[in-house]
């Protein structure tokens, strides 16, 4: 409903937002875990702030809510295994909703 709103159904943007949503869930699951191994929480916070724009927009609420974990100053302060989960979560729902968005984008094409 938010897409059909913001495009007034311009179905060449709704298939152009879908596909910028794709790419930012590819970059931004390569570069989470980039910056997770390294232990760069300054870098991830960031990655993960960036990529909140797009679940915002597709309303994909869990993923918000674990994006506010990671973007939150205790995040380093975490279990390893709690951040691991976070992760985790985050990698698994993206790629769902991401499949979801390919199967929707076909009838934008």
């Amino acid at each position: 409903d938010t897409l059909n709103e913001m495009s007034g159904g311009d179905k060449s943007f709704i298939s152009e937002i879908f596909s910028l949503f794709l790419t930012h869930v590819e970059t931004y699951l390569k570069d989470s875990e980039t910056a997770f191994v390294g232990n760069d929480y300054l870098q991830l916070k960031k990655i993960a702030h960036k990529f909140k724009s797009s679940v915002q927009l597709f309303e994909i609420i869990e993923i918000v809510t674990l994006i506010l974990k990671i973007e939150d100053s205790n995040f380093p302060n975490l279990k390893e295994s709690e951040k691991k989960d976070i992760l985790k979560r985050i990698k698994e729902l993206s790629l769902l909703a991401a499949s979801q968005v390919k199967e929707l984008s076909s009838n934008y094409n």
